[in-house]
This record gives C-alpha cells, sequence and structure tokens, in this order.
C-alpha cells in the first residue's frame, strides 16, 4: 500500500486523476440521457431510489447497469485518487498522528460509492431490496466526499500561503 501512495502522491498522477475525473463528471449527463432520467446515484435513500427504480423499463435498467459500471466505478477512483494523492502530498503540513486521520475521508468515500454501486447494480438486476442501504451508503459517501475535498482545499491553501511567503523572502 506504501508504493500505491507514494504513486498517488505525485504530483503528475493526483493532477492526471483531477483531469479525468472532470472528463468523467461531463459525461454523467450523458448517461442520464441514454438511460432515460436520472441515475440511482442521485436518489439519497432507499425509498427514492426503488421509486426511481420502478419507473425504469429492463432496457434503461440495463443501460444503467453499463452506466455505472463504466463511469461510477471510473469516477470514485479518479475523485478520491486526486483528493488522496494531494493529502499525500502535502501530508507533511499536518502533525505526523494525523497523516492516516486524514486519509481516511477519501479512503472511505471511495470504498462507500463502490459500496452503494455494488446495490445499484444488483436492484437493477433484480434485488430491489437491497436499495434500503443506499439510506446510510450515500450520506456517508458524501459526506466523505465532502470532507476530503476540505482537507484538499485546506492543504492547498497552505501550500499556497507557504509559497507566497517564500516568494516574498526573496523579493
Amino acid at each position: 500500500m506504501t508504493k500505491l501512495f507514494e504513486i498517488i502522491s505525485r504530483p503528475k498522477v493526483f493532477i492526471g486523476f483531477f483531469i479525468l475525473s472532470t472528463i468523467i463528471s461531463y459525461c454523467f449527463p450523458y448517461a442520464e440521457a441514454v438511460v432515460g432520467g436520472a441515475l440511482l446515484d442521485l436518489s439519497m435513500n432507499g425509498e427514492s431510489a426503488l421509486t426511481r427504480l420502478n419507473e425504469m423499463s429492463q432496457t434503461q435498467k440495463n443501460k444503467h447497469i453499463w452506466a455505472t459500471l463504466v463511469l461510477d466505478i471510473a469516477y470514485p477512483l479518479t475523485l478520491s485518487g486526486f483528493m488522496a494523492g494531494i493529502t499525500l502530498h502535502y501530508r507533511n503540513r499536518l502533525p505526523q498522528s494525523l497523516h492516516k486521520i486524514m486519509l481516511a475521508p477519501a479512503l472511505i468515500a471511495l470504498i462507500m460509492d463502490l459500496c452503494e454501486n455494488a446495490v445499484q447494480v444488483l436492484a437493477l438486476s433484480g434485488h430491489a431490496g437491497l436499495l434500503s442501504l443506499k439510506t446510510i451508503l450515500t450520506p456517508l459517501k458524501f459526506s466523505m466526499f465532502a470532507l476530503a475535498a476540505l482537507i484538499a482545499i485546506f492543504l492547498l491553501f497552505s501550500a499556497l500561503i507557504t509559497w507566497m511567503r517564500a516568494r516574498k523572502k526573496q523579493h
């Protein structure tokens, strides 16, 4: 895992993750058009997801499965990779005791998103009862992504301030 973290922390890698996550995010409206409406990811709980699921034809469900397997697996991998990469790259701005804690939200968000995707694919394949898990998974996923984003913004802002102070001292 250490080697993976070393790779992710390289600026070229986490900037690449940012670019890829941005490109993928622009694909979601097209996926919604192909599916014929909102994706299950936008449902914050099992009840609303079940309502949306019941509105879909089998063809729409099959298209949704492919959208989930292609886009919504790549998206959390790249977005979490971006935020984890920033956290790992700038972790020395934090006390040693906080390094792992500050990385946790990006990793938890990734795990929750992938679990949510599995639940959705299974629901779209005929196991609709599993959608009740979205009531826990989806809010937790969004909360962890938000927290990971705040950590990344804080670390980037801290790096910017340090850079500006160093430039000021040079002049």
